[in-house]
Parts: structure tokens; sequence; C-alpha cells
């Protein structure tokens, strides 16, 4: 049994994924609360402009089969990860974790859908 977010300090970030009861699950774990360094950080009067590490917004994949039938691997997926944070992709066999990797990984195109690394499109590997 996974952990609830009321319980623990990990956080349903986003789901996804297609029918059939395959859910896709993203957790993030947000950083532990620490002091900034000096001259770092959120100081008072001096906020730090928020940009997303990753961001997956509305992504979607469609594969065509050998027999040219289209299969949905990935359906409307969105969240973010912030500087520091870890997450994880959670899900059962068939569900559209290693398809999102790939995607994040500049292996594969979206069927529709925008990922971005600090702020630059994911177009190719190596971004």
């Amino acid at each position: 049994m996974l952990p609830s977010p009321e319980s623990s300090a990990l956080a349903l970030r986003a789901w996804g994924g297609v029918g059939g009861g395959r859910a896709l699950l993203i957790f993030v774990v947000p950083p532990p609360l620490a002091p900034p360094h000096k001259g770092e950080g959120n100081a008072p009067g001096n906020p730090e402009p928020s940009m997303a590490q990753v961001e997956v917004s509305h992504v979607s994949k469609v594969h065509i089969s050998a027999q040219g039938e289209p299969l949905l691997a990935l359906h409307d997926v969105s969240f973010q990860v912030e500087k520091n944070e870890f997450f994880s992709i959670v899900g059962p066999s068939g569900c559209g974790k290693t398809t999102l990797l790939n995607l994040l990984a500049g292996f594969e195109q979206p069927t529709r859908g925008d990922l971005r690394v600090n702020g630059q499109a994911i177009t190719r590997p190596g971004w």
C-alpha cells in the first residue's frame, strides 16, 4: 500500500494513462526544508523566479501497430517537477511508464502535448 499524501511528504502530483484500469501515477517528493546559504534562496523582498525543472503538459502518445491500428500509450498526462524534487513513475505493465521515459529522454516525440526541461522543449536526445 502506498502512503497517502496526508501521512508523508509523498505527494501524488499527476495521473494519466489509458483505459482498462491501467493508471500511470507520478509521485513527487519535495526537497527537505533547509535554510538557504548566505546570498542564495528566497530572501524577503528578493524572490527567485519560479520555473519547473521538468514540465509535462497534456502529453499523449499514440503508437501504430504492425497491423496499422492505433495504440494509445499515454493520454493527457501533465505534471511538473521543481528544482531539487524527486519523482517516480509507478504503474502496472502496459500503462505507459517506458513511453513517458522515452519522451522525457527525447527518443520519441509526443503525439500531442509539450515536454520541457528548464523551460526548453525536449526535441531530441541530449537536451
